[in-house]
């Protein structure tokens, strides 16, 4: 299983492929190459498995995003879509897949950084993540979380000054959603817990059940 040609979007991706010796298109659902990367997997699996490509393609493309993963949610007619950050690799992943959504429009950005046990006690990692690639295309940034002044130094050495930094979750959220104009869209980066936090904030404006009652994402 091979990609041929991938087109990258703000939605997902258009991807040509090859299985085997037939060509087939497939719509990845999820913004970022690292998605690409995934549907792959499941393709190759299907294939692996005997199922037919058509079937495969057809599962991959329905497939929604996981929980707090690209899950999106409608606040005020303005569009809230959450990405779980764990680790260095993920992040810049994140960060290519904001970049290449956003084109020639400014991001605005609500960075949330916890040190639960869940997430990691040591935050040292954001060092390791290249967050320079966003400089000059944020037009706003709110750092939050228990961490949230290590996330907006590690910004600012990044070239990236915060425009406001509060560590309580709905006030966080309330900021980063003023900077917002009707029908844009902000996308919210959290570590493990402070995505759980932001995550419940968010369904509850939107009117939208916890994850397990809506049976699925949002």
């Amino acid at each position: 299983v091979a990609a041929t040609r991938v087109t990258l979007d703000a939605e997902g991706s258009e991807v040509e492929l090859r299985v085997g010796d037939q060509a087939a298109a497939l719509r990845v659902p999820t913004a970022g190459l690292y998605s690409v990367t995934n549907a792959l997997a499941a393709i190759a699996a299907a294939h692996a498995l005997g199922i037919e490509t058509e079937a495969a393609v057809r599962a991959v493309q329905a497939a929604g995003p996981a929980f707090g993963r690209q899950e999106r949610f409608v606040i005020g007619g303005k569009h809230v879509r959450v990405w779980l950050a764990k680790n260095p690799a993920g992040l810049n992943e994140i960060a290519r897949a904001l970049l290449a959504s956003a084109g020639d429009h400014q991001l605005t950005v609500l960075a949330m950084l916890n040190d639960d046990i869940q997430d990691g006690k040591d935050v040292s990692w954001i060092y390791d993540a290249d967050l320079e690639r966003l400089a000059g295309h944020l037009g706003g940034l709110v750092c939050s979380g228990d961490r949230a002044d290590d996330m907006a130094l590690r910004f600012a050495i990044g070239g990236v000054t915060p425009t406001a930094v509060v560590a309580e979750t709905e006030a966080a959220l309330d900021a980063a959603l003023s900077l917002v104009g009707d029908g844009g869209t902000l996308d919210v980066i959290a570590t493990y817990t402070a995505m759980i936090d932001v995550r419940e904030a968010a369904a509850r404006r939107a009117g939208v059940g916890s994850y397990w009652e809506s049976g699925g994402a949002s």
